[in-house]
């Protein structure tokens, strides 16, 4: 069981470092540049390194005392979970879980309203993939968001905000894979924003859910 405190993204950063070391892997830290200060990214992978790649991700970081644990934390505390399972018994498929800093505007917790300009640390690392790490598209085979876990159901979305289409494919296999274990899964047409967005900027595959277990 993994407790933690979002109150300073820094320590949280070598607390997830550290956890995923300990299960023997040894993960890649990526960083990119915003226009206040630099963010560092934790990439994971598991499995053979020759199979399709499916990615999951969370966000890590938080701003102020802004209550992120129900969201951001508890989709970070659920990866770590997912790794050392997948670790231990790895599935025909590879996964890479990413854990992204800079998924909160400043100005939602500052100002109380969304900066329009706002640029997620997702996107930048994407922007970094895309320019020079595009042989990652090969094995891609999509991407599912984790958020709010321990909020309610499960639940997956036909899209997030107003407009980005969700991975009808995704969502499907999301759908099958919990009838099979007889978990009750919603579908609902529209999420709030996350980091599928920054996916679904390229063009590589619309990325598809969000989590509320």
């Amino acid at each position: 069981i993994y407790t933690l405190s979002l109150h300073d993204a820094l320590p949280i950063f070598g607390f997830v470092q550290q956890e995923v070391e300990k299960m023997g892997i040894v993960p890649n830290i990526q960083t990119t540049i915003n226009d206040h200060h630099s963010e560092k990214h934790l990439v994971t992978k598991v499995g053979k390194g020759d199979q399709k790649e499916i990615w999951l991700s969370a966000n890590y970081d938080t701003v102020g005392h802004f209550p992120s644990a129900n969201n951001n934390g508890s989709g970070v505390v659920a990866l770590l979970g997912l790794t050392e399972l997948l670790n231990d018994s790895p599935l025909n498929i590879d996964a890479r879980i990413v854990y992204f800093d800079g998924g909160l505007d400043p100005d939602l917790v500052n100002k109380k309203r969304r900066n329009p300009e706002f640029k997620p640390g997702s996107e930048r690392y994407m922007d970094y993939m895309m320019n020079e790490e595009l042989e990652f598209i090969e094995p891609y085979d999509g991407a599912i968001v984790v958020q709010a876990v321990g909020k309610g159901d499960l639940v997956i979305f036909e899209k997030t905000g107003r407009k980005t289409e969700n991975s009808k494919r995704l969502n499907s296999v999301v759908l099958e894979t919990g009838k099979s274990l007889n978990i009750p899964i919603k579908v609902e047409p529209n999420s709030p924003n996350a980091d599928n967005i920054s996916f679904a900027k390229h063009e590589i595959g619309r990325a598809s859910c969000r989590e509320r277990v």
